[in-house]
């Protein structure tokens, strides 16, 4: 009879142990590559995606890893110790969405014959070091001129063919929105203290820090807020780098992309 009650608890246990192996949360580890376009949206850019993935799905714990760096392309990505140091060796990751080419337009003449080979060696890193990630590449968002825009995205899509990846295209939507909401309604405005008139620096000095590379102080504003002050000084429509507006449109279209392709697996 001690022997049945002994049979009968680790037939329990197991029982239990296997329910628990099968209920317990899914874990999705979301990595995010690229350029200042990518950096800039820290914390606002991951959270949102993984707010909106879990919001969909609470069964499923969702971790987004934001790796961009400002002014980085494809070539510099290698050879600098910054992959090899920060990026390598973090583990499990499930879903990469690889968005370069502004950068690359800059640094990297000509472009027709370094930006496919550069991306293309950070692609065959990537699927040894991340063997059991999906590497999606996406396209870039309005920033360059129209012209160039459209030449890096059509290699963007060519890579994307060639190395078999899918094509993750951010562009048209972006810039749908952008028509719909205004020109600049998703612009980070980046503009040098000194160019304010003086009587307005106190109402700014929020928004203001001194940037070491600007070696200037410089006012930096996520809405339109103060469009109808400074909107007519030149300038203050320049960057084009994604305010938060921008950064929530990229995370809510990222996270529809993934529910779909979640739902269809």
């Amino acid at each position: 009879m001690r022997n049945l009650k002994i049979a009968i608890a680790l037939l329990v246990s197991v029982t239990l142990s296997a329910f628990n192996a099968t209920t317990q949360e899914k874990k999705i580890r979301i990595l995010l590559m690229g350029d200042s376009t990518t950096e800039g949206g820290k914390p606002v850019f991951e959270e949102s995606i993984e707010q909106l993935l879990s919001d969909q799905d609470e069964s499923t714990e969702v971790e987004v890893i934001n790796v961009g760096r400002g002014g980085e392309t494809a070539y510099s990505l290698l050879n600098s110790s910054r992959y090899d140091g920060q990026i390598k060796n973090i583990e499990q990751i499930d879903y990469i969405f690889f968005r370069y080419g502004i950068n690359d337009w800059f640094h990297r003449m000509p472009v027709e014959e370094h930006f496919k080979a550069d991306v293309k060696k950070v692609i065959d890193r990537l699927r040894v070091d991340f063997s059991e990630a999906q590497i999606i590449m996406m396209t870039i968002i309005p920033f360059l001129e129209e012209s160039k825009t459209e030449i890096i995205n059509d290699y963007i899509s060519e890579i994307s063919q060639e190395e078999s990846l899918e094509l993750f295209d951010i562009y048209p939507t972006y810039f749908s929105k952008m028509e719909e909401l205004g020109k600049n309604s998703m612009n980070v405005r980046f503009f040098p203290l000194d160019s304010i008139p003086e009587n307005y620096h106190s109402l700014v000095r929020p928004y203001t820090k001194f940037y070491d590379w600007k070696d200037a102080k410089w006012v930096r504003v996520q809405s339109n807020e103060f469009d109808p002050l400074f909107g007519h000084l030149e300038g203050w429509y320049k960057d084009q780098h994604p305010n938060t507006t921008g950064y929530r449109l990229i995370a809510d279209e990222t996270a529809k992309y993934l529910i779909q392709k979640l739902d269809s697996e």
